[in-house]
This record gives C-alpha cells, structure tokens and sequence, in this order.
C-alpha cells in the first residue's frame, strides 16, 4: 500500500498538533510568571491626590462634624468603606487608635471567593481619604483570601 499525498501531510498535521499540546499545556508552574499585585498603601504618607485627611479636629467645622449624612458609623466596625462613584472608595476609619496591617477584600457577583483589594500597612487614627478602585485603572493579579493567586 503506497502512500497518499494526504496521509503523509495528514499524520504530520496531527503529529505537530500533540507536540503543541503537550508543551503548551502543563498542570504545574512554569515559574516564568511574577505576579503584579497591588502595592501595599501606608495611609500616612498618601498623596493630595486621596483627599487624605483627619477627623474630628478642633478647628473642623461643626456642621460637617455632626452631619449624619456624612459621618455615621457602627462602634464595633470602626473601618468604613464606602463606594464613591463608579471608580473609588471612601476609607474612613472612627477610632482613636491607628491599625497596622489591614486588609480590604471585594467579592465579585459572579465570582464567589473574596480577594485583596487594599493593604494598608498604616491608617492613622480619625482617617479619611480616597482611593481608585484597581479593578478599573490597570490591569493587576489579585490574592485571594487564602494566599493564592485569583486566575
């Protein structure tokens, strides 16, 4: 049996197709990848640009200190984030003492695990400022609750 112009060009189509198969999928890390996570954010240090500011000082005007619509907050949930526009967030934190290490996570609707949105290595005590959300000004890798990376 000779063969066909079309088995030959048929069997090394198909031989090339499992070599690209078996290079180009992998059930380990290749470990060519690094990860671009978000910065970590110390809130004493942030630029104009974040409105950063301090509550409750003395020479703050007393209608915006006591305005409900502006300043409320639950005594035992001293952080409070809260969504400005469609792409920033308003960090406020109600407490005479600063935090160190904390960490804002996000859950997606369709998406059910919860990843770091923010980490702040510092917020001072009485602190306000603003923040882009990520998810809209670039693209970055994500980590997720448990340590690994969000795929």
């Amino acid at each position: 049996m000779k063969p066909t112009l079309f088995k030959s060009l048929s069997s090394i189509g198909l031989l090339l197709l499992t070599i690209m198969l078996q290079t180009s999928c992998s059930d380990t890390d290749s470990g060519d990848y690094t990860a671009n996570y978000l910065p970590q954010i110390d809130a004493t240090k942030l630029s104009a640009a974040n409105h950063p500011m301090t509550l409750f000082e003395d020479d703050e005007d007393p209608a915006r200190m006591y305005d409900k619509k502006d300043r409320w907050f639950r005594v035992n949930q001293p952080v409070q984030v809260i969504q400005k526009g469609k792409d920033s967030v308003q960090l406020s934190l109600y407490s005479p003492v600063g935090l160190k290490d904390v960490k804002i996570y996000a859950k997606l609707p369709n998406y059910e695990k919860r990843f770091v949105l923010y980490h702040f290595t510092q917020i001072p005590a009485f602190h306000r400022s603003l923040h882009q959300i990520p998810l809209v000004s670039a693209k970055n890798d994500y980590e997720l609750e448990d340590g690994k990376q969000l795929l």
